[in-house]
């Protein structure tokens, strides 16, 4: 009997640019996004960091959190 293994993630949550590291210019990405009508993130999943299932403002206020106050990380995959 074979057991079912799952594939790698296809991104890192929270990695907007899509380089493997989470740093300010993800945040930064993130809000332009949202408010400035710039371009989503290559992968939508990655911009999610708490995985609601919704872009907004709370996935760019956790990231920032997470970088530079040592608040929780981005959902899985992280």
């Amino acid at each position: 009997m074979l057991e079912a293994v799952e594939p790698p993630p296809l991104f890192i949550r929270g990695d907007a640019d899509g380089n493997g590291e989470l740093n300010l210019n993800d945040a930064i990405s993130f809000l332009n996004f949202l408010f400035r009508g710039r371009a989503a993130p290559a992968y939508l999943d990655a911009g999610d960091a708490d995985d609601s299932g919704v872009l907004n403002l709370s996935d760019a206020l956790r990231l920032l959190n997470f970088l530079f106050r040592m608040g929780p990380p981005p959902a899985a995959p992280f």
